[in-house]
């Protein structure tokens, strides 16, 4: 029995035939990556427009921040996050929409759109998600600073500190994934139907040999795990329940001052409250990601 490799490393059954019963070794078949039949209906129609959903609403809030000339470091950070995980969406919806739709391919992916597939659909993807939790870990990090020491937070999280944070996180996620660029290659395969002979494509490490591949599998897909997701969570539960804890002290302090009516304390209050908003506006935004 053949198998093929699908992008990250997905071993796929590939002993399926065609009308004439022959064997197609290698060639990527939608037909045994989706097993259910009606992926292709949903990965045409309906991950686009959740997509074009998401694109519009980000696209909104972005002109939200620019018109109310919201600039601080907090809405930096929230108008990256927010535009690299419509990026997410996005690239994944452009080639489905086109295989699916468009060139209504429910079979073996056309060898001319192989490396089209695998970036937009496995490595952009996979990038901006890593370059946004990222940026989730410093917008929590920063808001938590914020909470702990409110009058001197400025003077760290500048604007071009947080420019330099954005770039060297989306940096890091590129970066690991300059290996997959590196060893995947794309071949082409002739696919003999009844009446035609089409050209599809085989996604494989090729350049490694038979037992590095599994190695290399297995190590990249812990380190990524590690690296963007165990590690961020591990971190995001610490200055959640810190960014918690600062936030009910402030409550406190604002109860205790909302007697005094002096200017200096009530917009010293009027400062704190705002902060305080954003903190819990941040735990959500944490919790939900």
């Amino acid at each position: 029995m053949t198998s093929l490799i699908n992008p990250r490393g997905t071993l796929m059954d590939n002993s399926t035939t065609d009308g004439s019963g022959i064997v197609q070794p290698y060639a990527y078949n939608f037909q045994n990556v989706y097993n259910y039949g009606y992926e292709t209906k949903l990965y045409g129609y309906v991950w686009p427009s959740l997509g074009l959903t998401v694109l519009i609403l980000n696209i909104l809030m972005i002109v939200i921040f620019i018109r109310t000339r919201m600039s601080s470091t907090t809405h930096m950070y929230l108008a990256a996050i927010t535009t690299l995980d419509t990026l997410t969406i996005i690239f994944p919806s452009i080639v489905y929409f086109h295989v699916f739709v468009v060139l209504d391919i429910e079979d073996y992916l056309p060898y001319n759109l192989c490396k089209m597939w695998y970036y937009f659909t496995d490595i952009f993807p996979v990038t901006f998600h890593a370059s946004a939790i990222l940026l989730t870990v410093c917008l929590a990090g920063q808001r938590c600073l914020c909470a702990a020491y409110p009058l001197s937070v400025a003077q760290w999280f500048t604007t071009k500190v947080t420019l330099v944070s954005i770039v060297g996180c989306i940096l890091i996620a590129v970066i690991f994934e300059v290996s997959e660029f590196i060893l995947y290659t794309f071949d082409r395969v002739d696919i003999f139907m009844s009446n035609e002979t089409i050209s599809g494509c085989k996604i494989s490490i090729g350049r490694l040999e038979t037992d590095e591949v599994r190695k290399y599998q297995i190590s990249h897909f812990i380190v990524r795990v590690a690296i963007f997701e165990l590690i961020p969570c591990v971190i995001l539960i610490i200055l959640d329940i810190i960014m918690l804890k600062k936030v009910h002290q402030a409550q406190k302090w604002r109860k205790s001052s909302s007697s005094n009516l002096q200017k200096t304390r009530r917009r010293n209050s009027s400062v704190t409250s705002t902060s305080t908003d954003w903190t819990i506006l941040t735990l959500w935004f944490v919790g939900c990601s």
